[in-house]
């Protein structure tokens, strides 16, 4: 309350069914949690025997509640933290690496395959970033896709992709179109949806993958997307930041529509020293 404890309250009766770790969470048109992928055990991240290939929805007052995602299991190495979005239609766009599917409720059954994106694995561990566009009048609402950056291995000294794609999974016939970011290759950057309908797209390693120590040559030019530009034009690189931005970034739009940049901590405890120190700097 006010003035009062900051407690953190834990009800016994708030629960998932499944123990969960590195899972991606959403929010249905509904308000209810759509909960899928994570690790039962925090353990060896390349353990296929510890994943979770399922959804569940919380609170669990719908019917159904829970089911299987086989887009998880056809897609191993890249089934923790997918990226997923909510389509106008309410159905799903996942990914997973470089192939990407939606899934129909109301027990998200696979339904559309969309072709491949070109290029490095674009997700966890090799992870890009995503983000849905802003919903148009002008072409009647469609939802359309991008997702930019990725990595070609987990390793320090893995390249990173500088491409992006874009895609209206919904079309009859979704492609995707590609454009490349003018900063060059980026791994765990963070893509931001700004109030006037561009994409920020800050942080990140040039050379590496998403983990511990995992990543160098940090990506200190943040570079500005603007969907409604012509192809060609649509890329713009602003001024850059001195502060190294790698794994445990963040970027967040705020209400007076700035965008709050924060974060770094590449290392599995807190180290002072350069070349990337534990950043607590905002």
């Amino acid at each position: 309350g006010v003035n009062g404890p900051c407690d953190c309250l834990e009800y016994s009766n708030l629960k998932l069914l499944r123990r969960r770790w590195y899972d991606t969470v959403i929010t249905l048109p509904s308000g209810h949690l759509w909960v899928v992928s994570g690790q039962n055990y925090v353990g060896d991240l390349f353990d296929v025997t510890l994943s979770e290939f399922n959804w569940e929805i919380f609170p669990r007052d719908v019917s159904p509640h829970y089911g299987q995602v086989p887009f998880l299991l056809t897609n191993l190495g890249f089934q923790l933290y997918p990226f997923v979005h909510v389509l106008r239609s309410g159905r799903l766009f996942i990914m997973a690496g470089i192939n990407s599917s939606i899934l129909e409720g109301p027990t998200f059954t696979q339904t559309v395959n969309m072709p491949p994106l070109a290029g490095l694995p674009r997700t966890y561990p090799q992870t890009g970033t995503s983000v849905l566009l802003p919903l148009s009048s002008v072409d009647d609402y469609k939802s359309k896709i991008l997702v930019c950056g990725g990595a070609a291995y987990v390793d320090i000294t893995s390249p990173t992709e500088p491409t992006c794609g874009q895609i209206t999974p919904e079309d009859p016939n979704p492609q995707w179109t590609i454009s490349t970011m003018p900063s060059g290759g980026r791994v765990m950057g963070d893509g931001v949806l700004l109030a006037d309908g561009k994409v920020l797209i800050v942080n990140g390693g040039g050379t590496g993958a998403q983990s511990f120590e995992m990543a160098t040559n940090p990506v200190f030019t943040p570079d500005l997307f603007d969907p409604d530009a012509p192809a060609g034009a649509q890329w713009t690189q602003l001024a850059p930041t001195f502060i190294a931005r790698l794994y445990h970034s963040v970027a967040l739009l705020l209400p007076d529509a700035s965008v709050l940049v924060a974060g770094s901590n590449p290392h599995y405890t807190p180290v002072y020293t350069e070349p990337f120190p534990t950043e607590y700097r905002v």
